[in-house]
């Protein structure tokens, strides 16, 4: 009897009941047929008992194959949701410092504009006041 997760595991032993019923089903037409065709118990060897049983093994085994790979597709897309999942978050990770980034450019950028524009109104200003003192300087 093969173990699966909780889902599969129900899932396998209901299609097990249902091969198992099946292979009682099968057995008891054999013998239907065998008496109907006049044999007696000491015939009942006549009937393929072990091909019967070879058959329900092989399509156990073929069920417990199906559910294992069921359940190995699931757990495969899990991860690739999982995955998913955190390509989101550091794409969201990224694009958040992307922004940091921009922001604290644009504040530089912001900053140096204004301490441009007070050296440039200091070196004005001094310029004017030096040339007003040459210029009045020159005339006296």
């Amino acid at each position: 009897m093969a173990n699966f997760s909780k889902p599969y595991q129900s899932i396998y032993d209901a299609a097990v009941a249902r091969l198992k019923e099946s292979e009682a089903a099968q057995r008891a037409r054999m013998l239907n047929a065998a008496a109907r065709a006049g044999v007696q118990t000491s015939g009942v060897g006549q009937i393929p008992q072990g091909a019967i049983s070879k058959e329900v093994i092989n399509k156990e085994a073929d069920l417990g194959a199906k559910v294992a790979g069921m359940e190995e597709t699931e757990r495969l897309q899990d991860k690739a949701v999982e995955q998913r999942k955190e390509l989101l978050k550091l794409s969201a990770s990224l694009s958040e410092a992307a922004a940091a980034r921009e922001r604290k450019y644009r504040r530089s950028l912001a900053r140096s504009g204004i301490y441009s524009s007070l050296i440039g109104a200091g070196l004005g200003g001094v310029s004017g006041y030096l040339a007003r003192r040459l210029y009045n300087s020159g005339g006296e």
